[in-house]
């Protein structure tokens, strides 16, 4: 299509037809610069007309605002523009709307799925802290299995440890027993004598024949196999030491203490004393002719004299090592095997 003004052909990009005489133009050539052709919209092209054409319309006592004339030589139809206008804001308000809604979409979306995450992820650590607490369960129940059975077999071998040291010491006991009496046996023939003044020179065989013949049992100096002066038990006591002699037989022995019984029974005023051994020069003083104990049992008889003074018994003896009580004539005697005996008396 030719231009109606060079006459030249019109390229679709360049042309502009005039509505009311059909004119087609080039832009230019309807003196329209490329940006004041530009800014006419499509929807104003279709009713643009030429300048000659608007002419014909125009009065010379016209009067046009500027805006109008602006407007007029743009061919431009305000009220299309605004709604034009109108349109692409209210398409872009749309777009934006639509745009800021896939936005927070995608935002919730994602957040939905990080708390759905948080969420797996706070299952499987709920799922392990069960386990957990699973195992420091079950660790605890064979802890206090372990210890109830540590406690038990603890508590078992405490009892038996308890029943074996109760036997142990009551063997003890027994064999101690059983010792003290074979030591005791082995003095059956020993007799000790105490209280003889110590002096130089002294000969112990003819003091205990002297002794014996006091109290009227001789004894030969064949039937003494030993006799000496034994150390004391209290070395700060100021008693003499006791001459301890063994005889030939338990039977001498126990003749000669019962002599020495029978001497002093007969002399209860001038009982045997150092005098009838013929020892001057010092104060008389008391004679003891008794068994020779073992150092517990000469314990235990100080015991029991201290016990029977304590409560008033009357006797209190040894017989073959073995001591004896009696409160009165009449009484029944007692038999002092151990210090406990004497604890529980009243």
């Amino acid at each position: 299509m030719d231009c109606g003004k060079c006459l030249k052909h019109v390229s679709d990009a360049e042309m502009i037809k005039c509505t009311s005489c059909l004119t087609v133009l080039h832009f230019f050539c309807a003196d329209l610069s490329e940006s004041d052709f530009k800014r006419i919209l499509p929807m104003n092209r279709k009713k643009w007309k030429c300048s000659a054409c608007k002419s014909k319309k125009i009065t010379p006592t016209s009067s046009v605002s500027p805006k109008t004339s602006l407007a007029s030589s743009l061919n431009v139809d305000t009220d299309m523009l605004t709604k034009y206008m109108d349109g692409k804001l209210a398409d872009l308000r749309q777009q934006w709307r639509d745009d800021l809604n896939a936005a927070i979409f995608e935002v919730t979306r994602k957040l939905r799925d990080d708390i759905v995450s948080l969420e797996n992820r706070m299952s499987t650590w709920e799922g392990q802290l069960l386990q957990v607490e699973e195992q420091v369960t079950n660790t605890t129940n064979t802890l206090e299995k372990i210890k109830s059975e540590c406690a038990s077999q603890a508590n078992n071998m405490l009892q038996e440890f308890k029943r074996d040291n109760e036997s142990l010491r009551a063997e003890n006991m027994t064999l101690t027993a059983k010792l003290a009496q074979f030591d005791q046996l082995s003095r059956a023939a020993n007799i000790e004598i105490q209280c003889v003044p110590e002096h130089r020179g002294e000969n112990l065989t003819k003091i205990i024949q002297q002794v014996g013949n006091v109290i009227e049992c001789p004894v030969n100096e064949q039937d003494i196999h030993y006799c000496s002066r034994v150390a004391k038990l209290d070395s700060k006591s100021n008693r003499p030491r006791s001459i301890l002699a063994k005889f030939s037989s338990p039977r001498l022995r126990d003749e000669f203490i019962a002599a020495s019984i029978k001497f002093n029974k007969a002399n209860k005023d001038n009982k045997l004393n150092s005098s009838h051994l013929g020892i001057g020069g010092i104060a008389k003083s008391a004679v003891y002719v008794v068994e020779h104990l073992t150092p517990e049992n000469k314990v235990l008889h100080a015991a029991a004299r201290q016990k029977a003074k304590e409560l008033k018994y009357s006797y209190v003896w040894v017989r073959n090592g073995r001591v004896f009580m009696r409160k009165n004539a009449e009484s029944n005697f007692l038999h002092v095997k151990s210090v406990d005996i004497l604890s529980r008396l009243s």
